[in-house]
């Protein structure tokens, strides 16, 4: 036997063929391991054996155990009153069908020992799900919750934009969260702060990772604050600026691009289409020997109308009725996406590992049917789906040896600001020196677009700056590709943005210039001037015989600094202007005149 913890997955015995033949043969032993803990080493060895002539080589193997980070991730979800204004995209019309399209498929993707939190904001933050497991795929606790709390996510129309609450209530959250290896939030916000907390009032507390995502133009996020705050934690920000019915699936990649980055994850490639009965699309993509394991995800409207398949680069077909048979390997459907997750090699054919795979695309003729059948009362997207086809776009995520990690940095957030480019490659650590050429494609805030090449400034890093023109949201996708130390081809990409705004190198608000923030601090003053721990009963008897009711006035203290009560409220309080009652006060508390 191998050792403890050793396997044989594909069993023990290997035919090779006709014996005698004069071609070279060649037999394969699955070995497989089970790890333990993070660390961990283990060493055995296989005999083999030929039983024709009796020989036997015994080879010693060794493994060792590294755990793939696990991660407790809040999402930090916007529902100020601008969330039901018009989105962009024709077949997600308000902000908040473009948010709800947007979040399952990474609440299907995440892993199932990750834990997922919500909170919400408008202009007060609001707890929606404790962190919880994730559990297994489609099912699991943790996804079905979130699930439901996003489907019951609804704007507030009243509501003002408090980010920095939200923010807060997510640490919060998160604080108690020790047992995961990585602490993260991801911020989504359609606009700017416009009531206290402001994220200045509370950057200072948060020690998690902050992501955020702004759903709008660079004027409309104003996002300084997000930029500071992010940077200073380890994430980042990404802007979508105004959206159109190209950019269907870019929050959902934005979203698992985040989910990518917090688990130590890399993006082989991301491109995107649509399919119609009858065709094939063949999606071709690289795998190399840094590879640990892979996700192969197809984001669509429709997970059942497109049949995802897999070609390995030796030709075997992994299916979703195959794919159970294959150790290490699983297929999900769920709403809004579908994937494919297992480790290398994949135990087909001689093995399936580094080389070009292939995603390929078919349609489901009896899924597409009952799909336009449910589109009916939506004639400009039935239409849209006879004409060009269903919606896709096809993720590769590698848990690999083999990263890329880029950033954009500025020197100002006003326009006429240089944008910095900057992109760094590494492959078990060690810089990939020589061996790679990165580029990005650039579109910028009128639509126009270019490509940036990326000069190697130092061993796996590249840069290059851009000036920054025009106000607005400047899209990049980084892409990388070169030769792994073993010279097998890999690539890699990334998005990212940059924005510049009149006014962007403005101080950032903080609570004490906030109006609401001093209406705020009046109202706890008060309502503690006017408790039952200062206001003894004696007084109080003595009020009522002047003519003062502590118990209406405390009321109307209460409306007054519940905002829904606010303007009810303030008409009553009218009353404490009257002289009589002014003076009566004043004798009370021995005030002159």
């Amino acid at each position: 036997g191998p050792g403890a913890g050793f396997s044989t997955p594909l069993g023990t015995d290997v035919e090779l063929g006709t014996a005698g033949s004069a071609n070279p043969r060649t037999a394969h032993i699955w070995i497989g391991y089970t790890g333990t803990t993070d660390g961990d080493t283990a060493n055995g060895s296989v005999t083999i054996r030929w039983e024709e002539t009796g020989q036997e080589w015994v080879v010693p193997i060794s493994a060792n155990t590294i755990s793939r980070p696990t991660v407790a991730l809040e999402l930090v979800l916007d529902k100020s009153g601008s969330m039901a204004f018009n989105s962009g995209i024709p077949d997600l019309p308000k902000r908040i069908d473009v948010l709800k399209a947007s979040v399952p498929p990474l609440l299907e993707v995440i892993h199932e020992d990750n834990a997922l939190g919500i909170v919400s904001f408008d202009h007060d933050a609001y707890d929606v799900m404790p962190v919880t497991v994730a559990g297994p795929p489609v099912f699991g606790a943790g996804r079905a919750a979130a699930r439901a709390a996003l489907d019951a996510h609804a704007p507030n129309p009243a509501g003002n934009t408090a980010i920095g609450d939200g923010v807060e209530r997510a640490h919060d959250h998160l604080a108690p969260e020790t047992s995961y290896n990585v602490r993260a939030m991801v911020v989504l916000t359609d606009g700017h702060e416009t009531a206290a907390k402001y994220i200045a009032d509370v950057d200072h507390l948060i020690d998690e990772r902050v992501y955020a995502i702004g759903l709008g133009s660079a004027e409309q996020i104003r996002p300084a604050a997000l930029t500071a705050l992010t940077n200073g934690t380890g994430g980042y920000l990404l802007l979508t600026g105004n959206l159109t019915s190209t950019d269907y699936f870019l929050l959902s990649k934005y979203y698992l691009q985040i989910l990518a980055g917090v688990t130590n994850e890399d993006i082989v490639l991301d491109p995107q289409g649509q399919i119609g009965p009858g065709q094939t699309h063949r999606i071709p993509f690289r795998l190399n020997e840094t590879d640990i394991s892979v996700d192969v995800i197809l984001l669509t409207p429709a997970p059942h109308v497109i049949r995802l398949a897999l070609e390995t680069p030796g030709g075997d077909l992994i299916t979703p009725a195959s794919v159970a048979a294959l150790p290490g390997a699983e297929f999900v459907v769920g709403t809004h996406a579908s994937y494919y997750r297992f480790t290398l090699p994949v135990p087909i054919g001689a093995g399936a590992a580094a080389g070009q795979w292939q995603a390929v695309l078919t349609v489901d003729d009896k899924y597409y049917k009952r799909y336009l059948a449910q589109l009916e009362q939506n004639s400009k997207l039935y239409q849209q789906v006879v004409t060009h086809g269903v919606r896709y776009s096809v993720n590769v995520h590698a848990f690999s040896n083999l990263r890329l990690r880029a950033r954009v940095g500025q020197d100002s957030l006003e326009p006429g600001a240089t944008l910095t480019l900057r992109a760094v490659l590494t492959e078990y650590g060690l810089p990939v020196e020589g061996r790679a050429k990165v580029h990005a494609e650039l579109q910028r805030p009128d639509g126009t677009q270019t490509t940036l090449a990326l000069t190697e400034v130092e061993p796996g890093v590249f840069e290059t700056t851009t000036l920054a023109a025009l106000g607005g949201v400047y899209r990049f996708r980084v892409l990388a590709h070169g030769r792994t130390l073993r010279g097998l081809p890999f690539t890699r990409e990334q998005l990212l943005t940059g924005a510049v705004w009149k006014g962007g190198d403005d101080p950032l608000p903080t609570g004490a210039d906030d109006p609401a923030e001093g209406d705020r601090r009046l109202c706890e003053l008060l309502q503690c001037l006017l408790s039952q721990a200062v206001v003894s009963e004696k007084l109080e008897a003595r009020l009522r015989e002047l003519g003062i009711h502590l118990a209406g006035l405390r009321r109307c203290l209460k409306g007054y600094c519940d905002r829904s009560e606010r303007p009810a409220t303030l008409a009553r309080l009218e009353v404490l202007q009257q002289p009589a009652v002014l003076s009566a006060l004043r004798q009370l508390v021995n005030l002159p005149d």
